[in-house]
């Protein structure tokens, strides 16, 4: 057998259709000027950062695959891939942990954002 194909049958895979996503990343995302002296010389710093915003947290024992199977509680090492159904991006926020992972919608939305997703064990 092919030793790439071996490599890639080797891992866990489950497909889990229709996700709703409703964590944002961020409600509000200002920007901002700040000034600072250290005595002899001055900075002016500019920036924006996110402010507000409410992830959505996922456990692995919570979800279903496309073949109607339970996935197991524990997951090394996953590597999340959204596939979304509408023009509202939706990212993993944060490393997953070994029992569940954080997704958010990268921008409002006034209707439900769902997406496919793809989970592989790579460890």
């Amino acid at each position: 057998m092919n030793p790439t194909l071996t490599y890639l049958l080797a891992r866990k895979m489950w497909l889990v259709p229709g996700v709703v996503v409703w964590g944002e990343m961020a409600n509000f995302e200002p920007e901002f000027a700040i000034t600072e002296s250290d005595g002899a010389t001055k900075h002016i710093l500019h920036g924006r950062f996110l402010l507000g915003g409410s992830v959505q947290s996922i456990n692995f024992a919570d979800l279903t695959d496309h073949r109607g199977n339970k996935l197991p509680p524990s997951i090394n090492d996953a590597c999340i891939v959204t596939i979304p159904h509408s023009p509202v991006g939706v990212v993993a926020t944060s490393d997953p942990s070994h029992e569940s992972f954080r997704l958010a919608r990268m921008a409002p939305s006034s209707q439900a954002v769902t997406v496919d997703l793809l989970i592989v064990e790579m460890g």
